[in-house]
């Protein structure tokens, strides 16, 4: 699941960059970096997904570094929200907020059903 949102988010942002920069009222290298940081986290955590398929072993490792980094990817989300709130727009704003949710529900099923599992 977090795999293809990551995919999926990266693809369509840095595909449309030119029109979410006047959409959200993001600056080009913030949006770019998003769009990164989306590819580079659907990337990494496909890796885990496709090495679980393929050994049937969950890499804890990897899973608690997949917990801090939607973590700290929620943290980041909501930071730049209350910075930028005057400056984005409605659309901008709720792109980040549903990004933060989303990550964050992930870091707790993550951490929930893997790392806690009995």
């Amino acid at each position: 699941m977090d795999s293809y949102g990551g995919l999926i988010v990266g693809v369509l942002t840095l595909a449309l960059y030119s029109f979410l920069t006047g959409f959200y009222n993001w600056s080009l290298d913030f949006l770019l970096f998003v769009g990164v940081a989306n590819l580079v986290y659907g990337c990494y955590s496909g890796i885990l997904l496709w090495r679980f398929r393929r050994t049937g072993v969950v890499s804890l490792a990897g899973v608690i570094i997949l917990v801090i980094f939607n973590s700290i990817w929620a943290g980041h989300c909501l930071t730049q929200i209350w910075y930028q709130w005057e400056t984005w727009t409605f659309f901008g704003i709720n792109h980040l907020a549903l990004e933060a949710a989303y990550v964050s529900f992930l870091a707790f099923v993550e951490c929930r059903y893997v790392l806690l599992r009995d």
